[in-house]
């Protein structure tokens, strides 16, 4: 079982996610490696919106793969390229993962990714007790 929880004695989140995630019990551990805004076939979406939605959508495809949903979700880490780019970012997040999931997470602002299109990368890991 995941537990997402803000223990008394630390600060609020800065938005909507938990300061940590508890997972007890044998299961299933799954790391995501770093989605991007990248289609099944290949090409890239196009602008920040689409590109953040995409990778999204990419995390809960490999989710779904192993049998998993969002709320199973233990960690996120998002990076992006630009600091304008949050909101977008926040708007995807609500619509793929929606309000009952809310991990914690950890954003960080670069100046560029692997590919210099690419303008959101999100990788992840999971957990489902057995």
């Amino acid at each position: 079982m995941i537990r997402h929880w803000n223990p008394d004695a630390a600060p609020a989140p800065a938005a909507r996610y938990s300061q940590c995630a508890t997972a007890h019990g044998p299961g299933k551990l799954v790391a995501i490696a770093g989605q991007v805004g990248v289609r099944p076939d290949g090409t890239l979406e196009d602008g920040i919106d689409a590109q953040c939605r995409r990778a999204l959508l990419n995390v809960t495809t490999i989710l779904r793969a192993n049998d998993l949903e969002p709320r199973d979700l233990l960690k996120i880490s998002v990076f992006l390229v630009d600091r304008g780019h949050l909101a977008a970012y926040r708007r995807a997040r609500d619509e793929i993962l929606g309000d009952a999931c809310q991990p914690p997470s950890t954003l960080v602002i670069v100046s560029s990714l692997a590919v210099a299109e690419w303008l959101v990368e999100v990788e992840a890991l999971a957990f489902r007790e057995d």
